[in-house]
């Protein structure tokens, strides 16, 4: 390879090592996946010899996005029921009393006036 070849390869594996960090700390999962990369690389022995404190950390560390997520989708479910009781009781009924179909229909106006009478010869345009 050429040396701009490899810069080029450096600088794109780079620039995806820092989306993937973005998009983890976005959905919360960062610290896990920090501890599951730093325990495998820095104490494999450990975690050979006490695989139930490896998980058992790890799955308290998966917790946090689990509670993050489910608070902020059932704060989402409180707003959107809370809208829709608000849009009910503001929306005007279509039945029964005060309702749409209940008042009577309006008037219905001639498309056009028949020549020779009164109201064509004294059309608006005509004046």
């Amino acid at each position: 390879m050429r040396d701009a070849q490899v810069i080029l390869w450096c600088l794109s594996q780079l620039f995806l090592f820092l989306v993937l960090v973005k998009l983890l700390a976005m959905a919360k999962l960062l610290p896990l996946m920090v501890y599951l990369c730093g325990a495998a690389t820095l104490f494999p022995a450990w975690r050979a010899e006490q695989p139930f404190a490896y998980y058992g950390i790890a799955a308290l560390l998966l917790l946090y996005p689990i509670a993050y997520w489910g608070l902020r989708l059932h704060r989402h479910r409180q707003e959107e029921r809370a809208m829709l009781g608000d849009l009910l009781a503001r929306a005007k009924p279509l039945y029964g009393p005060g309702g749409y179909y209940s008042q009577t229909p309006a008037p219905q106006w001639e498309a056009e006036l028949e020549p020779g009478t009164e109201e064509y010869e004294d059309y608006w345009y005509d004046r």
